[in-house]
């Protein structure tokens, strides 16, 4: 795409000093205070926090068991969340449980998490667990990622021993100084055995270390001030889990089904999970809707643009629209509001547009959502839609009639696009440039187009 050559303001109602610049949304708050919880109270797991993953490949340590989102495996009962392991043939495995976290829901950086939990039997082969990853986490790979595990139970050596119902650890794994894997890992044996009672397990995260308590007395600590533990400065989010086996080198070591003895069903109970803020804490939640050009939209953040006039090492964190070819203003009637983008566009030459940011964007936070806007015309030229990033680069999905893969009626009226951001897969979200671009080819009639209700969503 060439350079722009000309820019065209278009005043709407834009909130004024957004800044775009993190991934999430990060409150800070008061230390000491409860700044997070689910009391598992309600008739159902609540699925605004609470995300399923499903599936049985084993999730990388040959577990068993295939993790559903069905409610035999995860519910609330008796003011508490239920996870619940059972011998069942289920999609070609032996076992069926649940896996829930928060991943794009909730996660924070520092801050002491704490779960009050009751183990099921685990005698032998069961595997519960209550732990955190890096909320970067599948962008980066694990162990890049971290891995936090406040407690886990069941292990191998402590089958061998006759403590399972005893023995727990709590470790980190990460990429160290050479990119490899490390742990850390600290065992502890419980003055009782903890299945079937509830037990409070706690991690205090702090800028200097990473402290794992049972019932409030502390047992494992870490320093986490070298570098290589970059990982355990970035948010975290929380994950609840049963896992039925897993390879001989693993936790468990138990990894046919016919080596498995445990008493099914087997069932995790969590009273409740508490996040108190330090001084240091900030909670971390999905961004909202961001409006790039909407008036009426309700969304949580919007772009400010500036005057028309405004040289583009001024801009800072605002954008302008910017016509690179063949285009003019034109005046319709706008889909919501008082304004809108308004072309026409002579024939034999391509045209195109953009919005740029005068600063270049992480809006990572988009990277699995949508693309929204509307747009009416009568001409059938081949257009398309696209978003450019400072080193990723240009990526464009192409825009057809109703009967493509992304496109709508040309009939002149107003219609609604939606594009996953995925398919943009040649940009880097990281460093977003142009939130909005659309161009066409060089085409043999004169065209006219509007555009109007732009916004991007998290999800």
């Amino acid at each position: 795409m060439t350079k722009p050559v000309c820019c065209l303001h278009f005043l709407a109602v834009f909130t004024a000093g957004i800044i775009l610049g993190t991934h999430s949304h990060a409150q800070e708050l008061k230390s000491g205070a409860v700044v997070w919880s689910d009391e598992f109270n309600g008739d159902s797991l609540d699925t605004a926090i609470w995300v399923h993953d499903v599936g049985g490949h084993g999730w990388g340590n040959g577990q068993l068991e295939f993790n559903t989102d069905r409610p035999e495996n995860s519910y609330t009962k008796d003011g508490c969340l239920v996870i619940e392991a059972r011998r069942e043939p289920f999609e070609g495995n032996a076992f069926t449980s649940a896996r829930l976290h928060t991943k794009d829901r909730f996660a924070f950086r520092y801050g002491t998490l704490e779960a009050r939990i009751a183990f099921p039997d685990t005698a032998d082969g069961v595997w519960p667990a209550f732990w955190m990853l890096g909320a970067n986490f599948p962008g980066t790979s694990w162990p890049k990622c971290g891995e936090l595990d406040i407690v886990e139970i069941g292990h191998k050596d402590a089958i061998k021993s006759g403590t399972q119902h005893r023995t727990i650890n709590s470790a980190l794994h990460f990429a160290g100084d050479d990119e490899e894997k490390e742990s850390l890992v600290e065992w502890f044996d419980a003055p009782t055995d903890l299945h079937d009672s509830f037990h409070n397990y706690r991690v205090e995260w702090t800028p200097e270390s990473l402290t794992f308590s049972l019932d409030g007395k502390p047992f494992a600590s870490w320093k986490i001030t070298e570098e290589k533990y970059s990982e355990y400065h970035k948010p975290f989010f929380p994950l609840l889990n049963v896992a039925v086996g897993s390879w001989d080198h693993s936790y468990v070591a138990l990894d046919t089904p016919g080596e498995i003895t445990a008493e099914f069903p087997a069932k995790m109970r969590v009273d409740w999970i508490r996040l108190t803020a330090n001084e240091h804490t900030s909670v971390h939640r999905p961004a909202g809707p961001l409006g790039v050009f909407t008036e009426k939209r309700n969304v949580e953040k919007a772009i400010e643009f500036a005057p028309a006039s405004t040289p583009q090492d001024e801009l800072g964190e605002r954008a302008t629209v910017y016509l690179w070819n063949n285009l003019v203003e034109a005046s319709a009637k706008p889909s919501e509001g008082n304004e809108c983008w308004s072309f026409k566009a002579s024939a034999g030459e391509w045209f195109g547009f953009g919005v740029y940011l005068g600063e270049v964007r992480d809006l990572s936070s988009y990277d699995k959502g949508h693309l929204h806007f509307r747009i009416k015309t009568k001409s059938n030229v081949a257009m398309k839609v696209g978003v450019e990033s400072s080193f990723g680069g240009e990526s464009w999905v192409p825009l057809g009639d109703e009967n493509a893969k992304v496109g709508f009626p040309r009939d002149g009226k107003w219609h609604e696009v939606r594009i996953p951001m995925a398919q943009f897969d040649a940009a880097d979200f990281e460093e977003i440039q142009q939130v909005f671009m659309l161009a066409a080819d060089p085409f043999t009639a004169p065209t006219e187009l509007s555009i109007d209700d732009v916004w991007w969503s998290a999800n």
